[in-house]
């Protein structure tokens, strides 16, 4: 086994050695090997010599990356929910909540919402809205209302705010 990675190693030499071109290039090394007392030496120094530019080029995207990484900023989120039902005492509605984040956001985060329960009264018609308003980086305005004859006895709105 050790003598077929010994001929594979002096035929990928030997490959390099003749596909070089005889006039040697600013990136073509200028030793020949067939002429060096450490053949495998000279073989690796050849070899590194024409992949080291390379590597030096990905040396240069990893440290890119790494800085890149340092500064990007943190994407979060915060959620919670508002809501009101006091059987059998029917909630006075709009319920209008300021809601305050925990930290502020540096940019005002994308707020998304909606109604996750209701209690209808089914003798009326149904109607109710949740609506997101004036929203900062510190915190925004969430209502939850209904109009005309509607009876809502019960309602929760869900929020979830995201950004950096």
């Amino acid at each position: 086994m050790k003598s077929i990675g010994s001929m594979l190693l002096v035929a990928s030499a030997f490959v390099l050695a003749t596909a070089s071109p005889t006039t040697p290039s600013p990136t073509t090394p200028q030793s020949d090997c067939w002429y060096e007392d450490d053949f495998t030496a000279c073989f690796v120094n050849q070899t590194y010599a024409k992949v080291q530019p390379k590597i030096t080029s990905l040396q240069e995207k990893i440290t890119k990356l790494e800085q890149s990484l340092k500064n990007r900023k943190e994407f979060r989120c915060e959620s919670g929910s508002i809501g009101d039902a006091n059987w059998p005492t029917m909630p006075t509605w709009p319920l209008t909540k300021n809601i305050k984040f925990k930290t502020p956001f540096e940019t005002a985060p994308t707020v998304t919402y909606g109604l996750s329960y209701i209690d209808i009264d089914v003798s009326s018609q149904d109607r109710v809205r949740s609506e997101v308003a004036s929203v900062t980086n510190a915190g925004f305005q969430l209502t939850v209302t209904t109009w005309q004859s509607s009876k809502l006895w019960g309602a929760r709105a869900t929020w979830m705010a995201c950004g950096i």
